[in-house]
């Protein structure tokens, strides 16, 4: 729960000026409702409270690796 804004919003905000920054929602929230609402905010992954870390690192690698691989594919287009 962030103060003065939800992380909906903030990720719709996000989506609105860059469309390539993975979102990945850190949240308390289990309801199907939260998670959809998330998915339709802009969010790439939604992990729910509590989590191991290392679940959460294999997560970042996923964005890393999909970050990574389209920075080298738009590199060897041009």
């Amino acid at each position: 729960m962030m103060p003065k804004k939800d992380g909906f919003t903030l990720a719709q905000e996000v989506r609105k000026k860059n469309n390539h920054i993975p979102i990945l929602f850190v949240t308390a929230k289990a309801m199907l409702e939260d998670k959809l609402q998330g998915f339709q905010a802009g969010g790439d992954d939604y992990i729910l409270k509590p989590f191991s870390m290392d679940e959460l690192f294999a997560r970042i690698e996923v964005f890393l690796r999909r970050t990574n691989g389209n920075q080298q594919e738009t590199n060897s287009l041009s």
